[in-house]
């Protein structure tokens, strides 16, 4: 027999990458983040903004109750845990929490349950990381830095303006100077869907659509409406609007728009919520 002692099997090397989509941030970026934050959070502070935080974790029926487009598609679910996830009757039923996708739909919950504490307006700053389960590829990643404003309890278009010109003004503090902020008009984009022909209750995957023109060009906008059935004749009548209509028609959607908007009836929430958003390609 031989005297040798018996091998010990190896433990398998550690892989000490961080998972995919995920990164880590040396010291050097680090404080560059910091400075420009910091930059930020002065400028929006002069503007009577305050910061507040919300949770990275919220309620899975939050995350997926139809405000957050195809985002909800990309939700990092959280398993129940221990004799509620053992009793579970399927798929469906195996999360009750998720991580943040984006800092909107936490802070309609948030303005919810602490309205009463807040200051009305509330005009609110959010900086934080949020995540969403898609394909990483060069420059997006599956956790980033957002950073937010938003004012709460006004309903005037000043509400608007204020957001713009301080987002502008964060901006040029950064030394970004040759800028182009560009405004749309969910009511405009409505004109134009309704003159087109589609389905006023299929409006959003239309706009879902549109919203990709600069990453999939038209060929790809109108493919992605293929799928989702829109009717052919919508889809070809999408074209735009100063090639198709002219400046009469254009001058009837703006009736239009006025017309929906007097008629609308929005929602609490939604009236009071105006946004903006800064930086939202800082990986966290």
């Amino acid at each position: 027999m031989s005297d040798r002692p018996p091998a010990v099997a190896r433990e398998p090397k550690l892989d000490t990458t961080p998972p995919r989509g995920m990164r880590d941030v040396l010291p050097d970026e680090v404080e560059v983040r910091d400075r420009a934050q910091a930059t930020i959070l002065d400028v929006y502070r002069r503007h009577g903004f305050q910061r507040i935080e919300t949770p990275a974790v919220e309620n899975i029926q939050l995350l997926t109750r139809g405000e957050g487009g195809e985002n909800e598609k990309l939700i990092f679910k959280i398993l129940k845990r221990g004799e509620k996830l053992t009793a579970a009757q399927n798929a469906d039923d195996l999360a009750d929490l998720g991580l943040r996708f984006d800092l909107t739909v936490p802070l309609a919950r948030y303005y919810a349950n602490n309205h009463g504490r807040l200051p009305q307006p509330l005009k609110a700053i959010q900086i934080g990381p949020v995540w969403r389960a898609e394909r990483p590829q060069h420059g997006r990643f599956r956790q980033f830095t957002q950073c937010d404003i938003d004012i709460l309890g006004v309903s005037s278009e000043i509400a608007e303006i204020e957001l713009i010109l301080a987002t502008a003004e964060a901006l040029l503090a950064l030394g970004l100077t040759d800028l182009t902020i560009r405004i749309n008009d969910r009511r405009i984009l409505a004109a134009i869907a309704r003159h087109c022909g589609f389905a006023e209750g299929r409006f959003d995957s239309v706009f879902i659509a549109l919203d990709k023109l600069d990453k999939i060009d038209k060929a790809g906008v109108v493919k992605e409406l293929e799928a989702e059935g829109h009717a052919p004749k919508a889809i070809g009548e999408l074209r735009p609007p100063a090639a198709v209509f002219g400046s009469r028609s254009i001058r009837r959607w703006s009736a239009g728009c006025r017309t929906t908007r007097a008629r609308s009836s929005r929602s609490a929430t939604r009236t009071a919520h105006r946004r903006s958003r800064v930086a939202a390609a800082t990986t966290a």
